[in-house]
């Protein structure tokens, strides 16, 4: 339990400043999905201990990194076409959309491309 709450406390940080980030005007300022990112990796842990572990607690865990995923697959999506957006149609924007572009890059790992790419296939 102990280390879900320590992934919570990553999730609430995160969600305190996704609303600033997600204006995508502080394009430099990844502090929102690296808090998310930590709070996967807390929940991620769980996996270690799952067979000394409740089931309830262990179900808490995969839930809890669900909802972070979806977060991030958000804000991947995002930072993806606002870098194509600067580089198609503001090339004195080239800087901002290679950070963008680093930024889906440093989350990707932490969701499930497979099902993205699942999806737009449909």
């Amino acid at each position: 339990m102990t280390i879900i709450q320590e992934g919570n406390n990553y999730k609430s940080q995160g969600n305190i400043f996704r609303d600033k980030i997600d204006t995508l005007r502080q394009n430099n300022d990844s502090v929102f999905e690296d808090f998310y990112i930590n709070a996967i990796k807390k929940y991620r842990e769980v996996n270690h201990y799952k067979d000394s572990i409740s089931k309830g607690v262990y179900m808490n865990a995969e839930d809890q990194i669900k909802q972070v995923e979806i977060i991030l697959d958000s804000a991947y999506n995002l930072f993806i076409l606002k870098a194509d957006t600067m580089r198609m149609k503001e090339y004195d924007q080239i800087e901002a959309a290679e950070v963008f572009e680093n930024r889906a890059k440093k989350i990707e790992p932490y969701i499930n491309i497979d099902n993205n790419n699942n999806e737009e296939m449909h």
